[in-house]
Order: C-alpha cells, then sequence, then structure tokens
C-alpha cells in the first residue's frame, strides 16, 4: 500500500487509519510513504510495518488520488470511506492513537506546563485558501478570550507561510498567543496538541490529530466537511451559493461571500468557552 504525496499530512492519517484493517487480514502488508510523511507514519504504525524506500514492485494499493478523481467524476466521498473502499475494508470509527516519545512529552511539558491558563491549540493555515477562515477573525477570537493561551502550531514559521486571508504574522503579537509554528517536529506536534485542553482548527492536520487523541474539537468546515475526522466534534459548516466546492487544489474563491463568512468570532468564542467549562 503506498501513499505518495506532496501535501496532505491528514491524508496519510487517514490512509493509516484504513491499513491498520487490512493488516489485520494482510499482516505482510507494508505501508509505504516518502518524506515528510515518515514520521507521521512511524508515529501510528510500527516501525516493522512502514517502508520508505523507492518502488522496486508493484504496489498492490495505490490510494494517491483516489478521492480526488471521485470528486472529479461528481461522486463526493469521504477520503477515509474511499480508503477503505479502494482497499475493501471496513471504515473504522476511529483513528489509531499515535506514540508520542517521553522526549517529546518532556518537550511540550516544558513550553506549556509553566502557565496556568487552559490552553487551545490551533489549526489556522492550509495550501487551500478555500477551507481558511479569516485570519482577522483568529485574532478578534484571540482578544474575545483572555484568559486562554492560544498556540499556534505549524510545520512551517509563520514569516515562512504567505498571505492567506490576512496576515497571519500578526497572529503572533497577541498577548495570549504563544507561537511555537516552525520549532517541532511531528512527535513535538503531537504532544504539544495533547497537553491543550481543546484544539480549534480548519480542514488541516491539527484536526485529524485531535481526533486521534480524544480531544474536543471545534471544526470549521470550510469548502466541504467531508475531510471531517471522526469521532465527536463541534462543526461549523460552511454556508454560500459554492458550497460544498470539494476543490483539492488551491484557487481562488469566488466572487461571492467565503462559505465561512457566516462564523464570526463570538460564535466560535461562546462555543470554545462552553466546551472548555462544561467539559
Amino acid at each position: 500500500m503506498v501513499v505518495q504525496r506532496s501535501g496532505g499530512a491528514g491524508d496519510v492519517i487517514m490512509a493509516i487509519a484504513c491499513f491498520g484493517n487490512i493488516i489485520d487480514t494482510h499482516p505482510e502488508a507494508t505501508f509505504r510513504t516518502f518524506p515528510p510523511f515518515v514520521d507521521v507514519a512511524r508515529a501510528y504504525l510500527s516501525p516493522a510495518l512502514i517502508a520508505t524506500e523507492e518502488l522496486d514492485e508493484p504496489t498492490s494499493l495505490d490510494l494517491d488520488g483516489v478521492y480526488e478523481s471521485m470528486w472529479q467524476l461528481g461522486h463526493p466521498t469521504p477520503p477515509l470511506v474511499a480508503f477503505c473502499q479502494a482497499a475493501g475494508c471496513p471504515v473504522p470509527s476511529t483513528y489509531p492513537r499515535p506514540y508520542i516519545s517521553d522526549d517529546a512529552v518532556a518537550w511540550a511539558n516544558g513550553i506549556l506546563e509553566g502557565n496556568p491558563h487552559p490552553k487551545i491549540a490551533v489549526g489556522f493555515w492550509s495550501d487551500r485558501q478555500c477551507v481558511m477562515w479569516d485570519i482577522n477573525r483568529w485574532i478578534e477570537l484571540f482578544r474575545l478570550l483572555p484568559e486562554y493561551v492560544f498556540v499556534l502550531l505549524h510545520a512551517h514559521h509563520l514569516s515562512e507561510l504567505p498571505t492567506r486571508r490576512g496576515s497571519v504574522g500578526s497572529m503572533a503579537g497577541e498577548a495570549n498567543v504563544l507561537d511555537i509554528t516552525g520549532q517541532t517536529n511531528f512527535n513535538q506536534m503531537l504532544a504539544a496538541i495533547q497537553r491543550c485542553d481543546l484544539v480549534i482548527s480548519i480542514d488541516t492536520l491539527h484536526a485529524h490529530i485531535a481526533s486521534s487523541l480524544g480531544k474536543p474539537l471545534i471544526y470549521l468546515g470550510g469548502g466541504h466537511i467531508l475531510s471531517a475526522p471522526p469521532g465527536q466534534a463541534i462543526i461549523f459548516k460552511g454556508q454560500a451559493s459554492c458550497y460544498p466546492c470539494y476543490a483539492t487544489t488551491d484557487r481562488e474563491c469566488g466572487p461571492g461571500p467565503h462559505c465561512l463568512g457566516w462564523v464570526t468570532s463570538h460564535m466560535v468564542a461562546t462555543t470554545a468557552k462552553g466546551s472548555l467549562e462544561n467539559g
């Protein structure tokens, strides 16, 4: 089974969830992926099941492009469902729980435990701007909840991310924001999210990590909600004449209001506060 993508670590987690059912009936199976997703695979699978070398033999199951091609043919299907249909295996109700190393836990504790306030991990950026929530609304959200610490996590530093729906760099200037973008490997990101009390995320990796860790999740479903992870989540579904758009590549949205435009910072703040206070 091979997953080879230029982007989409969340897709790799979904493919691994599918692979978990495959090895129940095919214990000799191997999961092949390539940088930068080897660390993702290592967190969710035994190293003995992972192959990273160049393919020198036919692959029995290639999941790259499976759900995208279905969408383009007018058959929008959740990626996890599409992967399992292609593999001929049942759709799992949960993701596997990842392995987090002691070193990563110690690193996250050192970064986060000194602040006594509740912490919210934020998944704010995607390669596909059609799924993004306006950056200014994120900033307003931070200001509405000064009693919480918002933890910004991304593989790249804010300064390296293109401007999309506002300047992402301006987020780090807020008093209750802890910016550790560009400072974590994948296992450290897992540990940091595990240490947080809540995750608020658009359709990006953080949502899938939250689901695999069993963390409370507020999911901002721009573009579509087919990629919403399994498990319990509070979902804000997009609303627009072009919704759902099933965009599989980055492109400009249409001239109308963005589908997440109806989701205000006050709505998300009230939901987040209720989730944290009510457990």
